[in-house]
C-alpha cells in the first residue's frame, strides 16, 4: 500500500480519526507493513509488545485457547481497524 493508502486507513479509525494531515503523514510514517499468511499467528496472549496493529486488507482472527486445547473465537477485525493497541498503551 502507498504512503496515502495507509494514512487513508488510519484516519478512518476511531483513535485517530481527528489527526490533522500532518499528524497523520507522520504517524503513517512510522508504520510498518508487514504481510501475514491464513493460519499465521501474529503475536500471543502475554506478549510484552510496544505497538499495536491496523488492518489494512483483509481479516484477522483473535482466538482463545482453553487449558484442554479448544479454540475460542474473541473477535474479528478488518479494514481500517485495531487490534493490541491495549496492550501498546498501558506499558
Amino acid at each position: 500500500m502507498s504512503a496515502d493508502e495507509i494514512k487513508q486507513v488510519l484516519r478512518r479509525t476511531s483513535i485517530f480519526a481527528s489527526l490533522s494531515e500532518s499528524e497523520a503523514v507522520e504517524l503513517a510514517a512510522l508504520g510498518v507493513e508487514k504481510t501475514v499468511k491464513s493460519g499465521e499467528f501474529v503475536l500471543w496472549e502475554g506478549d510484552k509488545s510496544d505497538f499495536f496493529y491496523v488492518i489494512l486488507d483483509g481479516r484477522i482472527k483473535i482466538v482463545k485457547e482453553s487449558s484442554g486445547g479448544r479454540e475460542f473465537i474473541i473477535a474479528f477485525f478488518g479494514p481500517g481497524e485495531i487490534f493490541g493497541e491495549a496492550a501498546a498503551f498501558q506499558g
